[in-house]
């Protein structure tokens, strides 16, 4: 049986569905169980912030509602924009927070969308990732750019 996951502050959320309807009507109800168990488990359920890849403390980190924030940017935008994906990953990230993020405006026609550029970054829907290249231009240009 096909299950949808969803990621909270306090754990997974786990649907197992039949059809779509089915599944519609389960996500329906999602706000209202988290908010639920949100309010029966204040102070109880320890809230615990992403942290950094090993070897990346003080490049970036994550506030406690899970937003990523670069401490260091490189001044190149490729380089930028695959250090907030690489920080990011496994989630991708729409490219809304991705402007956030990286203070790049029009992200994906001025960086993700450039033909040199393109074989860095994956396109999951309307959210983006890296390659298996975008991950060793990571590690291999833009981490020891930094230090």
């Amino acid at each position: 049986m096909p299950e949808a996951r969803i990621k909270t502050n306090f754990g997974e959320i786990v649907i197992p569905y039949s059809n779509l309807d089915e599944l519609t009507k389960a996500l329906e109800d999602v706000p209202k169980a988290v908010a639920i168990v949100q309010e029966k488990t204040v102070g109880v359920v320890a809230v615990e912030g992403r942290k950094p890849k090993p070897g990346c403390e003080g490049v970036y980190e994550f506030d406690l509602n899970g937003r990523l924030r670069l401490n260091k940017k490189p001044t190149v935008k490729v380089f930028v924009a695959a250090l907030a994906l690489y920080a990011n990953d496994p989630d991708p990230m729409a490219s809304s927070e991705l402007e956030v993020v990286t203070g790049i405006p029009e992200i994906v026609k001025s960086v993700l969308g450039q033909t040199l550029n393109k074989k860095y970054f994956t396109q999951h829907g309307d959210r983006y990732g890296l390659s298996p290249v975008g991950f060793e231009f990571v590690t291999k240009k833009v981490l020891p750019s930094l230090k």
